[in-house]
């Protein structure tokens, strides 16, 4: 078997003319441009290159250092010229080394200092391309791959990467030649992931044969040591249901079920597998290692589960080589349908025996990100461990929840906390610049979500659910979370009321993003979201929160049940999302959805935030209604079913009105002043800014 390039296999013409130019134009205009020009230019280039490699683009990055490297050699020759003798020449040359050290030192700062090119190769067997075979979707691994393998005709097998779209990523193996593996990977993407390869080559894994006597046959790689099942007899009560092995005509001990599967390591030292002893149940079965020089042991449970901790799910081994045991493990994402994929790897030999690692999925450059297990908390709660991303190894000890952004440029982790203190720094790996970026504001960190886009959503702790719960938005809190230095002993007591944040990756730092959006016009009934809607002037401004869409089977989906607090301190409960501002900014129209057994309703209601009055219509507007203005004439209100109409500003303020009670620094409707002190708990800080909640407020 061999591989080679195709004979007439020659880049585009196109492709060529653009090569050369970006070698020659920045050649010449190092040569013939004024000098300070060219200065300018070389120092706007390796600016460029590293704000073009920090936006996310590397591929793009990587092709500018050939083109700046032809302007410094331009530029040492200008030098050259305008300085005639010796004396030139060694001012061009220190020029020129100076510039390309600084080069090569910046592209290796930045991460990308090789510039091979890319080659496309074809599989040649006897002088002719193996046809390839695709198997049909039913064929994948098992959830959540993207793989599947079939074999040709030839008797290669494929293991064909379904993550390339384009181009397709292959390995070859022929069971009797040296491996091969090709791989091409599509130009667009910024991840590069090798190909799936066969069960054989990741640790002579092998369900043995059965011979004619019905006894299975499981052989090392080298045929030094022979593992023989025999099947129970009829009088054990467990015909067929297990074999007794024998290792080397020795009787083990240890009965093999029969699906089970065996590994071998490479040299034939050592294998393990899920076995049980005699006397025990199928219940009791368990791994077992057997090394030619020590003979056989059971061995411990791969990962112990923690109270504080992502759940780690794992089957049997799956890969023996190097003196480490291998298990393919899932971790389920907190409040999520997915699950993370993991590698479990428990060191076998040496003086780090015992050892377990957690080799996470690759991220970009296959830089391949793995975590090692170091001690426990004192309180027995969470592990705490190392991490290192290949050669970078990171500062510090962290916790076993962790994210990888969709990019593959970032690792989210949460750094390690000792009681009395709970996790609560959180840090995102750049390995692109290979630097760590932190949060500086603490959070109380429940658990990671997803991290798409550059923004790391999580679930944050903001305090102790209320023992009698209620109804409504609005957080029942008995306490608020104390500083995170101090709050070991709260959250282990439990209850805990938590609350959705995002955290968006920037190019030098990390910054929470607010949980809603700002609008500075009336919005319909069927917006969804949380939303802060600004006064006219920024004297003032409402902040809707804790929309639902629960409604009665059968009728329309349209949100209802929030809450509104406005900077100024007027709190009203079970509202729909329209809403908007008078143009004096004193006013503020809002409205509320009725549900019944048979139909919905909105009703109008206007709230007087200087008198602290709540004025209600007991006329129902049309369904789903928009507000669209609000000036000196009075409310224009519409929906999808009609046309605008105007509901003139007399006719609101002859709306009857109840007064609103002031409780602390809020003034709330009276069926909501039993709900109060959750108001006041309610974290306002974002409505601060836009006016000054007077302390000297006393009821109209």
């Amino acid at each position: 078997m061999s591989a080679k390039t195709d004979e007439y296999d020659c880049p585009a013409q196109d492709r060529v003319v653009f090569a050369l130019l970006a070698l020659i134009v920045p050649l010449l205009s190092g040569i013939f441009l004024p000098w300070w020009s060219v200065l300018w230019l070389i120092v706007s280039m390796f600016f460029a290159i590293a704000i073009i490699a920090l936006s996310g683009y590397p591929e793009v990055a990587k092709q500018l250092p050939a083109p700046l490297f032809m302007l410094l050699v331009g530029f040492g020759c200008q030098l050259w010229g305008e300085v005639s003798g010796w004396l030139g020449f060694f001012v061009g040359l220190f020029v020129f080394l100076f510039g390309s050290i600084h080069l090569m030192l910046w592209t290796q700062f930045l991460g990308f200092d090789s510039y091979g090119a890319k080659h496309s190769f074809s599989l040649r067997f006897q002088g002719e391309a193996p046809p390839l075979v695709v198997a049909p979707r039913s064929r994948y691994l098992p959830k959540f791959g993207t793989a599947w393998q079939d074999r040709s005709t030839d008797g290669f097998a494929w293991a064909i990467d379904g993550r390339v779209t384009q181009q397709l990523q292959v390995g070859v193996d022929q069971w009797s030649s040296p491996r091969l593996v090709i791989r091409t990977a599509e130009a667009s993407s910024p991840i590069e992931r090798p190909a799936a390869v066969s069960p054989v080559a990741q640790g002579q894994q092998s369900r043995g044969e059965v011979d004619s006597n019905g006894h299975l046959i499981c052989a090392s790689p080298q045929g030094k040591h022979i593992l023989r099942g025999e099947p129970l007899s009829v009088a054990d009560g467990k015909a067929g249901s297990a074999y007794s092995l024998w290792l080397d005509d020795n009787p083990t001990g240890l009965l093999l079920e029969q699906d089970a599967s065996v590994l071998w390591s490479e040299d034939g030292q050592m294998l393990v597998c899920r076995a049980r002893a005699e006397s025990q149940s199928v219940g009791e079965t368990a791994s077992w290692l057997w090394r030619a020089t020590s003979g056989w042991r059971p061995l411990d449970e791969p990962w112990q589960p923690l109270a504080d901790e992502p759940v780690i799910e794992w089957g049997a081994p799956c890969r023996l080589g190097g003196g480490r045991l291998f298990y393919q493990a899932q971790m389920s994402v907190t409040q999520a349908e997915r699950c993370i994929n993991l590698t479990l790897c428990i060191e076998l030999e040496g003086e780090r025996a015992g050892a377990i690692s957690l080799q996470l999925p690759s991220m970009q450059g296959d830089a391949q990100p793995c975590m090692t297990l170091v001690r426990k908390s004192r309180d027995g709660r969470r592990h705490a461990l190392a991490c290192h991303i290949d050669a970078w190894q990171l500062p510090g000890l962290w916790c076993l929840d962790q994210r990888l952004s969709d990019c593959g440029r970032y690792l989210a982790l949460i750094a390690f906390a000792e009681a009395p203190a709970v996790p609560h720094q959180l840090v995102v790996a750049d390995v692109l610049a290979r630097r760590l970026l932190k949060l500086d504001e603490p959070l109380l960190v429940a658990g990671l979500q997803a991290f798409e886009g550059g923004v790391l959503s999580l679930q944050q702790i903001i305090g102790r659910q209320a023992s009698a719960t209620g109804t409504g938005p609005v957080p029942r809190l008995d306490a608020l979370a104390p500083a995170a230095e101090q709050a070991d002993a709260f959250v282990a007591a439990g209850r805990l009321q938590h609350r959705s944040t995002r955290v968006a990756v920037d190019a030098w730092s990390l910054r929470v993003l607010p949980n809603w959006r700002l609008e500075w016009r009336p919005v319909s009934a069927s917006e969804e979201g949380d939303y802060l809607l600004a006064a006219p002037g920024a004297d003032d401004a409402a902040w809707l929160f804790g929309l639902d869409r629960d409604v009665s089977e059968g009728q329309e989906l349209a949100p209802g049940g929030g809450c509104v607090l406005t900077a100024s301190g007027c709190g009203v409960a079970n509202l729909a999302p329209a809403m908007a501002w008078s143009a004096s900014g004193r006013y503020l129209a809002l409205s509320r959805r009725v549900i019944d057994e048979k139909s919905q309703q909105w009703h109008l209601l206007l709230l007087d935030t200087q008198e602290h009055t709540l004025r209600h219509c007991a006329q129902p507007l049309a369904a789903i209604p928009c507000f669209e203005a609000f000036d000196e004439t009075g409310l224009h209100v519409s929906s999808p079913e009609q046309e605008s109409q105007l509901i003139s500003m007399e006719a609101l303020l002859a709306l009857p009105r109840q007064m609103l009670i002031r409780s602390g620094s809020i003034w709330l409707p009276a069926e909501q002043l039993s709900d109060a002190v959750h108001w006041q708990r309610l974290d306002r800080r974002h409505l601060e800014s836009w006016r000054a909640i007077e302390s000297d407020d006393s009821p109209a």
